[in-house]
């Protein structure tokens, strides 16, 4: 169920939120945290339910039929969430200030599947390149923006980069167990198009590109970062252990690796 709705998701980036906040050494509020949640919530349930809705047989896709069967009762949850998204944004004035950053990123959202959707092979091939920027930038922005542009220390940009790799490889191994489904129902992804063995290479190589620019970053940067990079290793190991094993059953690998990105908040633990 938590998986069906996202929550580990949500969870997930407001722990990615967190990263960013700990290594820029901001205080974000807490408003900020539950606005990011209902956002990503509510982009993740309109795509399922999107795409449920477009389907006309989904009973091998547990996921797609359970929108189906609740689609009601999600939309107006969505509704719902869209009314407190308002509310928040209503009563806090900081949040009031990043209006036109959240609706920059809202307009990235919906050119990014509007891309993946109608642009064809091109749209196929940069449709998760565009959804890792769009969701580094989402859950790194305000804490770049409290800290102010002019003061960031340049570590910061090995650190998005970083983030952005392993959203990336999170997605071409999704898009790859994803392939024969989305290929049944006329959805494009990457594996659509790419072959499949040099895909498979290349989640390899980002993977290593990860391994050997964070130990490099434990050996190179003061320590205030050591834990920053262990946690992107930690979860960049975790997609390859789980990438590479064959035996285990494909939603519960979906689940682990969704589950990797929650290690972020050992941050607030240690901190």
């Amino acid at each position: 169920m938590i998986n069906f709705l996202s929550l580990d998701v949500v969870l997930a980036a407001m722990g990615g939120m967190y990263f960013f906040a700990s290594f820029l050494e901001v205080e974000v509020p807490i408003s900020v945290y539950l606005g990011l949640g209902l956002v990503v919530w509510g982009i993740y349930m309109l795509d399922h339910l999107l795409d449920a809705r477009a389907l006309n047989n989904t009973d091998e896709e547990p996921r797609r039929s359970f929108f189906l069967r609740h689609y009601k009762i999600i939309w107006l949850s969505l509704g719902l969430c869209a009314a407190m998204a308002l509310i928040l944004v209503g009563f806090d004035q900081t949040l009031q200030g990043f209006v036109p950053y959240a609706g920059a990123l809202a307009g990235l959202v919906a050119g990014t599947s509007l891309l993946g959707k109608y642009a064809g092979r091109f749209g196929a091939w940069t449709k998760e390149i565009l959804i890792a920027l769009v969701y580094v930038a989402g859950i790194s922005i305000f804490p770049i923006w409290q800290k102010g542009f002019e003061l960031l220390p340049a570590y910061v940009f090995l650190y998005l980069f970083g983030f952005f790799l392993l959203a990336l490889i999170n997605l071409w191994i999704l898009s790859l167990w994803d392939r024969e489904s989305d290929a049944r129902h006329g959805f494009r992804s990457i594996a659509s198009v790419a072959n499949i063995v040099h895909l498979e290479r290349g989640i390899v190589v980002l993977a290593i590109t990860v391994n050997l620019l964070f130990f490099a970053s434990l050996m190179l940067q003061p320590s205030f970062y050591h834990m920053h990079a262990l946690v992107i290793l930690l979860i960049s190991h975790i997609h390859m252990v789980v990438f590479l094993n064959s035996k285990r059953d494909t939603q519960l690998k979906r689940q682990i690796l969704e589950a990797s990105f929650l290690i972020t908040w050992v941050l607030l633990l240690l901190g």
